[in-house]
């Protein structure tokens, strides 16, 4: 998978606490992030969230000793491969959202309520000793309801035009309560693991609080970027991406004194002659030999004529 441009200043020494990863879209690209609680550490252009992109931003960057992730398997993998040393804390909110993608915000079933108040609780667990009864309500749900979600349909007795678009291929049966099950099997796979209460027991080396969320991330980060990409919508993809890079660089530990950073473009001149030539290319039909004019611009003539356009006078009621 081919990426798009650069990544961020990075110290290539330091080994981190707890790092905070994350993908946010633009519109033809992804923007891979890594954080701490107070500033940003690297990032990366990418066209997709995929295994290979977190792999390059991962390579840039020592192993921290925590690594808190939304889940997505692209970086997931990506840890695997690159960070296996590392502790992995799932984000405990995006775990909450993923149960109640599943089973929906007001369930109806009986196991979808008590699947819906795990998760809730799931949010407000903050010692060991919470933590512990979490665990033991999640073994108590599957007593419960272990036979259940182990229901099966067969599609020999469903009628055709009933049987749900996952099923229509070559499967003979499938679990009834399928939701529920991908809801209940995903909390016990993170109950497992042990990627849920990272955060009450860190590994052995950290010496400051430990978040059990991306939200810091998510907020302090992702949403200044796109906030910068709305308040500034007509830009180009380049020039998009080269303000974005410039917030992120300005939110790192220690970046360079704007005025030096000037001074070594130019004042402005060597990025402003890099935009245009990308412009162009995105842009190829601007300054027609024959005079016609650009299928798209940038703005609109305010120069009162006697076209369609802009005009200057009273409309009437």
């Amino acid at each position: 998978m081919s990426t798009k441009r650069g990544s961020g200043p990075t110290d290539t020494r330091r080994v981190h606490d707890q790092l905070f990863i994350d993908g946010t879209y633009f519109n033809t690209t992804c923007l891979l992030v890594v954080c701490t609680a107070e500033h940003v550490v690297a990032w990366h252009w990418c066209t997709r969230e995929d295994s290979d992109s977190y792999t390059r931003l991962f390579d840039q960057i020592p192993a921290p000793l925590i690594v808190t992730t939304d889940g997505q398997q692209g970086a997931l993998k990506a840890i695997r491969d690159t960070w296996p040393q590392a502790t992995i804390q799932r984000c405990i909110v995006h775990v909450k959202r993923n149960i109640q993608t599943h089973v929906t915000l007001r369930p109806q079933l009986p196991a979808g309520k008590a699947l819906r108040q795990l998760s809730l609780k799931l949010l407000r667990v903050t010692t060991p000793e919470q933590a512990a009864t979490w665990l033991v309500l999640l073994q108590q749900f599957h007593g419960v309801y272990g036979p259940w979600l182990n229901e099966k349909t067969y599609k020999a007795d469903v009628p055709a035009d009933q049987v749900p678009a996952f099923a229509r291929t070559n499967k003979a049966w499938w679990f009834t309560h399928h939701r529920h099950r991908r809801a209940y099997k995903l909390l016990e796979k993170l109950a497992t693991s042990g990627h849920l209460f990272t955060f009450l027991t860190p590994p052995e080396g950290v010496t400051t609080p430990v978040k059990a969320t991306t939200n810091c991330l998510e907020g302090g980060v992702n949403a200044q970027i796109k906030a910068l990409a709305r308040h500034h919508r007509g830009m180009f993809d380049e020039h998009q991406r080269i303000a974005v890079d410039w917030w992120l660089y300005t939110h790192t530990q220690l970046p360079d004194d704007p005025i030096s950073i000037a001074r070594q473009q130019q004042w402005g001149k060597v990025g402003l002659a890099k935009v245009t030539d990308l412009i162009n290319q995105q842009q190829p039909d601007v300054g027609r030999e024959d005079g016609r004019p650009a299928t798209y611009d940038t703005g609109i003539d305010a120069t009162p004529t006697n076209s369609m356009g802009i005009r200057r006078g009273w409309l009437g009621r």
